[in-house]
């Protein structure tokens, strides 16, 4: 059996490499049906899902090189162990990269519901700050784990690199938590101004879809943490930060991918678009409720707290469009 010391090595490692395979298939799945579903969506959109479509892959490239290295070519040479390749930054640098970007979407996003306030402004911003800071953090650290840990002893790498991994984890939880946090009272504010069953419906889906992608990132970056910090000097912190990137990307695309998911047949109800546009309406998220009908009188709005509300009949029947 392998020592102790050892296995705080190899077992982290072994387990972080199949989260990150796991959730690269999956990532894998829900970007072939983004492209087939994605017709519509503005430009700046497709470029930050293919961007981090190729940070994902190259990430995942790195990662296989870097644990083959650990795993089978210095297996057992505890000596070998303690210096990293140059890959192992890519742990650090992409998560915080890939992280921020998606931060700063969802930002985007809250300014967008919130109604284009001053109190959005506030709120985005704080969230923008909070993104980029921990994105720093994370490139700052992952760029001396990979200069540091060529000289210095693995104690004195983690010395080294501590404070930093510290901001980065605690920026990133702060600014998921506040994401998550926001969405939630949004769109339950949203949902509590509607009297229409189906777009309560709808936006009941929407608020469970914000909050369990938000938890998911929320609960593995606080792991992570409390790994580190209860265990310094061990690589267990290793296992959660190698699904932390994937969850973050795989988080967005789910997001993206609801507007294409249809609802059960008995409620009579189509999902036919839910695309964050920049349009003649002006950029946003638009939520369209539709089961197939043509529309045979003229729609009216209604204004409230930043969300137009505009009812169409359908014969005898109301359907809402709700456009953030």
């Amino acid at each position: 059996m392998a020592p102790p010391e050892l296995l705080s090595v190899l077992v982290p490692q072994f387990l972080g490499i199949i989260f990150n395979y796991l959730l690269f298939g999956v990532f894998i799945v829900q970007l072939y049906l983004y492209v087939t579903y994605s017709g519509k969506d503005a430009l700046p959109i497709k470029l930050l899902v293919y961007t981090i479509a190729g940070l994902d892959t190259l990430q995942t490239g790195f990662l296989t090189d870097l644990s083959y290295g650990i795993l089978v070519a210095r297996w057992g040479d505890l000596e070998g162990l303690a210096h990293r390749p140059w890959t192992a930054l890519t742990l650090l640098v992409v998560n915080g990269i890939v992280s921020a970007m998606i931060q700063i979407f969802f930002a985007w996003r809250i300014w967008i519901l919130a109604g284009r306030s001053t109190r959005s402004y506030a709120l985005g911003g704080f969230i923008v700050l909070l993104a980029l800071v921990q994105c720093l953090s994370a490139i700052i650290s992952g760029a001396r784990i990979s200069t540091v840990s060529r000289t210095k002893s693995p104690i004195d790498t983690v010395v080294a690199i501590f404070p930093g991994c510290v901001v980065w984890l605690s920026g990133s939880l702060l600014c998921d938590i506040v994401i998550t946090i926001s969405m939630f009272l949004l769109l339950t504010r949203t949902r509590r101004q509607t009297s229409f069953r189906r777009t309560e419906t709808l936006l009941t889906k929407l608020i469970t879809l914000s909050v369990e992608t938000g938890l998911a990132t929320t609960i593995v970056a606080a792991l992570e943490l409390a790994l580190l910090v209860a265990h310094p000097l061990e690589e267990y912190h290793e296992a959660p930060a190698y699904a932390l990137g994937k969850l973050y990307s795989n988080a967005l695309l789910a997001t993206l991918n609801a507007r294409h998911f249809r609802q059960d047949e008995t409620d009579s109800m189509t999902l036919s678009s839910m695309m964050i546009s920049s349009g003649s309406s002006g950029p946003g998220r638009r939520v369209v409720l539709s089961d197939g009908s043509e529309s045979q009188t003229r729609p009216t709005e209604s204004k409230q707290s930043g969300v137009v509300v505009t009812t169409e009949t359908w014969g005898d029947r109301p359907a809402t469009h709700v456009v953030a």
